[in-house]
């Protein structure tokens, strides 16, 4: 692997962290919420930017989110940060394995 490559790993790896660690300090009941349109915009392209460089991990990424607008009219991810922070932790665990 390229350096470049390398260094946007640990870069992609440590945003995992970040985000996972964040949510390893919510309570049962913020995990309990749904995110905003926003948080899973960003969650996607991560999921995107992790497959563009680990192809071969394709099968073994956790799906993008699906966001929808509720009936205030914000746009929201269907999907809790409880079920988020599952999808965090398996790509920390997949990125980790290959530092």
């Amino acid at each position: 692997m390229s350096n470049d490559n390398l260094e946007k790993q640990h870069d992609l790896y440590l945003s995992v962290k970040a985000s996972d660690d964040a949510l390893d300090k919510m309570t049962a009941k913020e995990r309990r919420d749904v995110p905003t349109g926003t948080y899973g915009r960003a969650y996607n392209t991560l999921i995107d930017q992790v497959a563009k460089l680990h192809p071969e991990l394709n099968e073994l990424i956790p799906p993008k989110v699906e966001i929808s607008q509720n009936q205030f009219g914000h746009h929201v991810v269907i999907a809790r940060y409880v079920e988020m922070h599952s999808y965090y932790k398996r790509l920390r665990e997949l990125l980790y394995a290959r530092l």
